[in-house]
């Protein structure tokens, strides 16, 4: 459509970009969905998956406001191309739906059926203009978190404290927000790997671990010291999270570091980057996971394209460990 075009009374529109912007189009006045769909839900993005029932029927045709309380108001197709309305767009595998809900609207139904594979929760469909105070209160806060440490005033933490105290002060947040946005499994799982760690490092098993890495690298020098630490580190966090692996580990590199005379804080960052490298499996960490089905990934994929990566920062992050 030409920029100079003038629109009428009772034009159809059609929107192509990305579907997270539909709730800007929403916004204008003098638009209206052509579904009738109310502005009162929330968006929700899904993606179909290849063993989903809705594969190779239209939205219309498979009931789909009837069988999920929702509207599709936007589709986005990896060609591009749907060449017709959305309720008689025939769907495929991979195909990402913008869906307008309402308080029918059963995310959790939504997340154990195998309609689709991704499920994510985007908020409101048109969300509220914020007012004066909450965008002061907010870049106060923001000052505060850079400013003060910057300039040698307070510690980091007791910075973010005080900035937490401007949000609450500010009713930018609530404490009821804060209990919602904490996901109490992984806290527990976070204590629970630093008191490993801490067990490890106190019963002696990290010692023992260390004079056995030596021993077993010996004579190869520093370098081949820190791969042998660096390959237990990147062997754990394929297996858990890369905190967990850190916690576990820790103490047994800087024990490592010390035998080798090495600087205990160019260890500890090598074993951090070594934890983030997990390329091996679909498990190893949730972006893997999470592109796994809708990708149509089989796990030798990820040791395929992965190992070359695996090899690049395990060799890399040793070297820069021992020489930078």
């Amino acid at each position: 459509v030409s920029p100079d075009r003038r629109r009428d009374v009772e034009d159809r529109v059609v929107f192509v970009g990305d579907v997270a912007r539909v709730r800007d189009l929403h916004a204008v006045d003098g638009l209206t969905p052509l579904d009738d769909a109310s502005l009162d839900g929330d968006l929700h993005e899904v993606v179909v998956g290849g063993s989903s029932p809705l594969v190779g029927r239209s939205i219309r045709d498979a009931g789909f406001r009837q069988r999920h309380g929702a509207a599709v108001v936007a589709i986005h197709r990896a060609d591009g191309h749907l060449g017709t309305q959305l309720g008689r767009t025939v769907l495929r595998p991979g195909d990402a739906l913008l869906l307008l809900t309402g308080p029918e609207f059963d995310a959790d139904g939504v997340a154990a059926r195998a309609d689709f594979a991704v499920h994510t929760h985007l908020g409101p469909a048109i969300e509220p203009r914020p007012e004066s105070r909450i965008v002061a209160a907010t870049i106060a806060a923001l000052a505060m978190v850079v400013l003060l440490p910057a300039l040698g005033l307070t510690t980091v933490l007791r910075a973010v404290t005080l900035g937490v105290a401007v949000l609450f002060a500010g009713r930018v947040i609530r404490p009821r927000d804060v209990w919602e946005m904490i996901n109490l499994r992984i806290v527990v799982l976070i204590a629970a790997a630093f008191g490993l760690g801490r067990a490890v490092e106190r019963s002696g098993l990290a010692g023992e671990v260390a004079e056995v890495i030596v021993t077993a690298t010996s004579g190869g020098g520093e370098l081949v010291e820190v791969l042998g630490v660096l390959l237990v580190v990147m062997i754990l966090t394929e297996l858990v999270t890369n905190v967990a692996a850190v916690a576990v580990a820790l103490p047994t590199a800087l024990a490592v570091a010390e035998s080798a005379e090495l600087d205990p804080k160019r260890m500890a960052i090598g074993v951090a980057v070594a934890a983030s490298a997990s390329f091996l499996t679909p498990i190893g960490y949730q972006t893997n996971t999470m592109v796994w089905g809708p990708g149509r990934y089989r796990f030798t994929d990820y040791l395929r394209l992965g190992t070359p990566l695996w090899l690049v920062a395990w060799i890399g992050t040793a070297v820069s460990v021992v020489h930078l």
